[in-house]
């Protein structure tokens, strides 16, 4: 009996001691980007341990475990309210190209630029000045009262736009994938092979992408923010396109009364002759049927007037013979 308990313990030590021999090491796997979760509270990016698709360590990387907390405490988003403010006015004046000559030497003075301009003319006679003013943010006010001292402005909206809050998720965010690809590059000096290369590539350069859109929007943020969008549209006075005041019909003032006679006549003679016009126009493009016509019944005209004529004096003579 204790022959066979022996024979039975010693089966027993020889399987657990080939079963340990023959068992691999537990395969540890690397985080990827997509396994991880921003901790507002502390700035964090936190690694679950959800593994990456056929990526596995056989062994234990150089540096510690693949468990991962960067921390980011240091972010480095700007301090302040990102406000974008933008402009849009129209302006009546007495010469738009001397008026708009006056508004770009101001601008020019300020720091800013005109991005875009148009000029166009109306009936040969008024000029109409399209254009958008790029100008330091600091100074759209001040640009806005010298616009008021050029001419009558009729129209005024101003726009504003708070980006903070996405602008300081979005850094934060770029500062949390920064950390990550930095961690990327570390995992990618410690790949055992052809495989584990072409995994963490794959996620290096998922985040060489995410990080280069972050940087973009916060470029174009602080683009913004630095400067203004002035629109601005001049008109001359009287000219028929320009936009006009809004008039409180039910309380019209003696001013408001004018201006709209002043108008209606204006009007009323610009009917007029375009009515003349037009019948220019008309006789104009079929002058060669008048001709024609002309050239035809001029001569019927005057040789039945002729008849006329000589049968009157035909007459004449008869009743004279006929008197004697």
């Amino acid at each position: 009996m204790r022959k066979f308990f022996a024979l039975t313990l010693s089966l027993l030590l020889l399987c657990a001691l080939f079963a340990g021999c023959n068992a691999e090491p537990m395969a540890q796997k690397a985080p990827t980007a997509d396994d991880a979760y921003y901790d507002y509270n502390n700035a964090s990016r936190v690694y679950a341990s959800a593994p990456m698709e056929d990526y596995e360590y056989l062994s234990e990387p150089t540096g510690g475990e693949l468990s991962l907390a960067t921390s980011v405490s240091n972010t480095s988003v700007a301090a302040g309210k990102k406000i974008i403010r933008d402009a849009d006015c129209a302006l009546t004046v007495v010469s738009a190209t001397e008026a708009w000559a006056q508004i770009v030497a101001k601008v020019t003075e300020a720091g800013g630029y005109v991005s875009a301009s148009n000029q166009w003319q109306v009936n040969e006679i008024y000029t109409s000045i399209t254009a958008t003013i790029r100008i330091p943010a600091g100074k759209l006010d001040s640009a806005l009262d010298f616009l008021g001292s050029v001419g009558e402005v009729t129209n005024l909206s101003i726009s504003s736009n708070d980006v903070t809050d996405a602008y300081t998720d979005t850094q934060l965010r770029l500062d949390v994938k920064r950390a990550s690809l930095e961690q990327y590059y570390k995992y990618l000096e410690d790949a055992k092979n052809v495989q584990e290369m072409l995994n963490i590539q794959r996620e290096i350069n998922k985040l060489i992408e995410e990080i280069e859109s972050a940087e973009g929007r916060i470029r174009m943020w602080d683009n913004l923010v630095s400067e203004s969008t002035l629109k601005i549209r001049i008109y001359e006075e009287k000219d028929p396109t320009a936009e006009r005041r809004e008039v409180e019909w039910n309380a019209m003032t003696a001013d408001d009364v004018g201006y709209h006679i002043s108008n209606g006549f204006i009007g009323v003679v610009k009917f007029l002759w375009a009515v003349v016009q037009w019948i220019v126009i008309i006789l104009a493009v079929t002058s060669p049927l008048w001709i024609i016509a002309l050239a035809i019944i001029i001569p019927l005209v005057i040789r039945r007037k002729r008849r006329k004529a000589k049968k009157a004096r035909l007459a004449a003579e008869a009743a004279a013979k006929a008197a004697e």
